[in-house]
This record gives structure tokens, sequence and C-alpha cells, in this order.
């Protein structure tokens, strides 16, 4: 690649990472519990692998954590470089997973139209900018694919395609649920090559994917562990914003986010009904079977969405560059000018706020209610909400136990259905609940799309037995009112009044 190439290439990574470089939020994700994980593993306790660990309401229900080994990987990072050397890592790690899909749409078309497309792609590769371990299999996918192809092309023996395979399944089914997507991607490549006669990529890939099902199994809970994937979604016993279906996120997520994924739907799709009409179907199998798949996944859960964003930089590359191949070459020329100028305009506006600057590390203030509850010696037995389950986890544990994690599959439904939420809702149940656990502490993170939430904090801050002692944008901390914690409450006790006014408000 040319001097100019890679500086091409440098300001778009530039430019990606200006998206991706946002303040790690400990409130309301999972890093803190990812992080916990990883010490307790490396410290021996096994029981995080298979049981509800952190929770005093279900601490013996059964529980496949099935990325252990992304907490391994997330508390080696943060006990050497802290949460701004996480944060760069991480970001290093997704801009070498959109390299690997860049290149593959340059395979697939030429360097000006991968470039269209991959600034195009800036708004759904840039969606969700946690860190999480889905990044891990989105850089696996395109591993497997890139190898894949360089092994079609003879550019990999089918050995040392076979030895990076299995290596990075074993990794993979270790680090994130998505690991079905090596098995898959592989079946893909060996009905491509079974439709287009290449037998002995037929048989290689068909030992491959066998291959990877046997990989799968090599996890700490073996064929439950394997398994997993195929009941994704009925594990989850409480209702995820990230798993709501596209056309049922419209109100949870960015509307210019909402758009730029249907539009690029529609575009990828109409990209490839137009190369059907020039090109084979035969020669288009695993292009198709992709298309579909993505574009039908991504539509029934909007956690996809990224995911499905870098897939969709190789697939309508190599869609539109099929279609153009025998246009004039002006015509070809101002086409793809056109693309570089709309893809320009795309990642520097859609869904993009330049008031806000680079960010690396914890927000400003995130740790203040953990050290609030340390500094006083704050004792359970503590009610929270879900979201601040991972925050909860990574500062307490395991001293002290929770009511609830940010863990949907390691709760049973009933806890959900019959104490959770109705314990939110009505102070019936509440009363209920409290006299069962007699709870000395509510911490809770004040969430804004949950009406029940809303309206349960709302009533304990008009609730006589418990006082505000902390209360931040993020966070509300209560106490009950009783001899053990009186001095406390003379020393913090705080008027409510705004956040009632801002509940009211809301609700």
């Amino acid at each position: 690649m040319g001097i100019k190439k890679w500086t091409v290439l440098s300001l778009i990574l530039l430019g990606l990472s200006w998206r991706l470089a946002a303040p790690i939020d400990l409130t309301s994700i999972d890093l803190g519990r990812h992080i916990k994980n990883g010490e307790l593993i490396l410290r021996g306790t096994w029981d995080v692998l298979y049981k509800n660990y952190y929770s005093y309401t279900c601490p013996d229900y059964p529980f496949i954590n099935h990325h252990w080994f992304f907490g391994v990987f997330c508390y080696t990072a943060w006990h050497f470089f802290g949460f701004t050397g996480l944060s760069v890592l991480f970001i290093i790690i997704r801009l070498a997973a959109f390299l690997i899909f860049f290149k593959l749409a340059e395979r697939f078309s030429s360097f000006p139209i991968a470039c269209a497309f991959s600034l195009l792609s800036f708004p759904l590769v840039a969606s969700r900018v946690d860190i999480r371990p889905e990044v891990f299999s989105t850089l696996f996918c395109g591993l497997f694919w890139l190898l894949s192809g360089s092994y079609i092309k003879g550019k990999l023996s089918f050995g040392r395609l076979r030895a990076w395979l299995i290596a990075l399944q074993i990794i993979w089914v270790n680090t994130h649920i998505f690991f079905i997507m090596g098995p898959i991607l592989t079946a893909v490549f060996w009905l491509q090559a079974k439709m287009e006669n290449n037998n002995q990529g037929s048989k290689d890939f068909k030992q491959l994917f066998w291959l990877m099902l046997g990989a799968c199994l090599l996890n700490p809970s073996g064929l439950n562990g394997a398994l997993l994937p195929l009941g994704l979604f009925q594990g989850f016993h409480f209702s995820l914003v990230e798993n709501l279906p596209v056309f049922a996120s419209i109100n949870v997520i960015s509307q210019s986010l909402w758009r730029s994924y249907i539009i690029s739907l529609e575009l990828l799709l109409v990209s490839w009904v137009f190369l059907l009409q020039y090109q084979e179907i035969k020669k288009n199998v695993s292009g198709i079977l992709l298309v579909l798949f993505l574009g039908v996944s991504s539509l029934f859960a909007n956690r996809l969405i990224t995911l499905y964003g870098h897939f969709w930089i190789p697939l309508i590359s190599l869609a539109v560059a099929g279609w153009m191949w025998n246009w004039p070459a002006v015509v070809k020329k101002n086409m793809t000018i056109l693309l570089v100028a709309v893809g320009i305009l795309a990642a520097l506006t859609v869904d993009m706020d330049w008031r806000l600057r680079p960010a690396f590390g914890l927000a400003r203030g995130a740790n203040d209610s953990a050290r609030f509850f340390k500094q006083n010696r704050l004792k359970g037995p503590i009610f929270n909400n879900y979201d601040i389950g991972g925050y909860l986890i990574f500062h307490m544990s395991p001293s002290q136990k929770l009511f609830v994690d940010n863990r949907a599959e390691a709760f049973p439904k009933d806890f959900f259905d019959r104490i959770l939420i109705p314990a939110q809702q009505d102070n019936k149940s509440w009363r209920k609940l409290d006299g069962q656990y007699h709870f000395n502490v509510i911490f809770l993170r004040l969430n804004w799309s949950s009406d029940y939430e809303e309206s349960f904090i709302l009533k304990r801050l008009m609730d006589p037995d418990w006082a505000v002692v902390f209360l931040d944008d993020k966070v509300v901390i209560l106490l009950r009112r009783n001899g053990q914690n009186s001095d406390l409450i003379r020393r913090y006790e705080r008027d409510g009044a705004r956040l009632k006014k801002r509940l009211a408000a809301v609700l």
C-alpha cells in the first residue's frame, strides 16, 4: 500500500477513533463485573463460572459464565494499565477489527470504494462504544473471513488455516456468546465451495466445520456451554433494550442511528439484487447467506447493529463493484468520487456530536457513590436495581452480596416477574419484600427509561422510613432511619426536592 493510501486510511481510522473514545460510565455497564470475574478466577474462585456468585437472593441458581476469559483479559489489562489503558487498548482492538473488514472490502472492490463504504458505516460500527466482549466477536468474525479468503486464493495453506481457526475458536467460545459465528462462517464457506464444485475446498471446509463444533466443547461447561447460543434470547428473563427488535427500538436508540441502519439495509439489499442480475447465484452463495443472516438477525436485536455494520462494509462493496465493473471508466470514476463524498459527509455529521471531545478512562465522578459507601462503612442488606449491578460487584464483591445484578440470565424468570418488578411497582409488594430481607441500604442508578423504577425512587423519597444520604446525576443512596444509621443520616441527609421534581415531571 502506497504512502497516499496509508495517509487516507490513517485519517479514516483517526475519525473512527474520535467516535469510539468515550468515557466509561461504570454505573450502567457490565465492565465492572467482568473485571471482578477475572480477578476472582485468577485467585481460584471457580464458583463464578457456574453459580450466581454475587447474589444473596439466588446464590445457587445455575449460571454458565460464557465470557469468563474476557473477564480475565479485562482484569489483567486494568490491573497493569488502569481504566485509561483499558480504554485505549479496546479502541485499538476495535480499529483492528474495522481494518480487517476494510481490507476485505478492498479485496472485493477497490481502495476508493472500500473507503467510501467504510466512512458510511461509521454510525453503525460506532453505535456501541462501551467495552464489551462482543468486540472480540467482531474481531474474530473478520479474522475467520480474512483467513478463509486467503486460503481460497491459495495464499494460506490449509494446515495453517486449520491451526489458526481452531485456536481462535477455543478463545472465542470462552469469550463471548457469539462464538457460534465461527461454525456458521465455516459452514457458509463450505457451501460456497460445494456450489462452485471445488472438491478440495469443500472437503477442507467440511473438516473445519466439524473441528469448530468440537472446539466449542472446550469450555468449563462443556456441552451445555456449547449449546448456549441456541437459547440465547430465551435465557434472558428480563427485558433488555439491546435485545429489542430494531422497529421496537425507535424510542431507545438515536433517530439518526435508526435511520442509518434502515437506509444501509435497503442499500445492501438493492445492491445485491442488482449484482445478481449480472452474476450467477452459485458464485455468490456465501455473500447472499451473509446478507440474509446479518440483515435478519440485526433486525431482531439492535445489539447486532454494530456487528452488522462491520459486515456491511465488504458486502456492499462487493455488490457495488460487481455491477459497476462494466461501466465506462469515466462514469465509474465519477460514481466513486460521489460515494466517497457522501461517505465523508456521513462520517462527519450522522449521529456525531462534535461538542463531545474524545475521552479515555472513567467518566468524571464515576466512583463517588462507591467511595461514599466505603468511607462511611455502610452495611447491607442492599436493595439495588438491575443496571447498577456490575458497578456494585466491582466495588463491593465479595464482601457485600447484591439483591440483583445486570445478568438477566443469572436469575430465574419468577425473580423478575414476581419479586423485583412488583416490588418497584407497588408499595404492598415492597413492604412484603422489605419485611423479608430487612434492607438497610437502597443503592439505585437513576434510570430515566424505566417508568416503574422512576416511580419506585419517587415513593422512597417520600417514604419516612428512608433518608437520602448521597445523590448525583447517576446514583442515589438511601439509608433506613434507625439507630444504626442515625449519626450518618444527621451528617449526610440531603433534600431530595430537586430529584422529586424531576421524577414528577418525567412521570
